[in-house]
């Protein structure tokens, strides 16, 4: 083997290369670990970093940025994409701007009494209410009301006459 030297442009002394001592504390990982969605997949933002992180870890990443409101994006370690799509919405935009798992909730169709009396799912697309009790009434009232989402155009079905007080908290709720 050929001993390597380094040559100074300035004059012609020729000096021996030699590296300088490797540091003995180990490296320190330059990122933190990844995300986590509440059903386990590692996240990411972006399609970009999904790819890295499924390399690097592994496993299976979703792309937190392309979901939509009835699909998931998902990133396999060999760097290939996989869409998982439902037949209507899994997922309710909570604001921001899509790509942190705290910008999306799951549909929940748990119904919920509000304080007006009026019932609401936990969780659900189209701002569906359902009207409360009603008496004594000779307008109409709004029977159940949903909103949608891209165009912001409300839907409502009425009816003239008194509601009955839904009644909720059982196995399936009656309204």
């Amino acid at each position: 083997m050929a001993d390597l030297f380094l040559q100074d442009s300035w004059n012609s002394t020729k000096l021996p290369a030699r590296a300088a001592p490797l540091p003995s504390t180990p490296a320190i990982r330059a990122t933190p670990d990844p995300e986590r969605t509440p059903a386990g997949y590692l996240s990411a933002p972006d399609l970009v970093s999904a790819r890295a992180i499924a390399r690097l870890e592994g496993e299976l990443v979703e792309v937190i940025g392309e979901r939509s409101e009835s699909s998931s994006a998902y990133v396999m370690p060999n760097g290939n994409g996989i869409t998982q799509t439902g037949s209507g919405p899994v997922w309710v935009p909570q604001g921001g701007d899509g790509t942190k798992t705290q910008d999306w909730t799951p549909v929940d169709l748990t119904l919920v009494e509000a304080a007006d009396g009026s019932v609401q799912p936990t969780a659900h697309v189209g701002d569906l209410v359902l009207s409360g009790a009603a008496h004594d009434t000779t307008a109409a009232v709004a029977l159940a009301t949903v909103t949608d989402p891209g165009t912001g155009a409300t839907s409502s079905l009425e009816w003239v006459g008194d509601l009955p007080a839904p009644l909720l908290g059982f196995e399936s709720e009656r309204i």
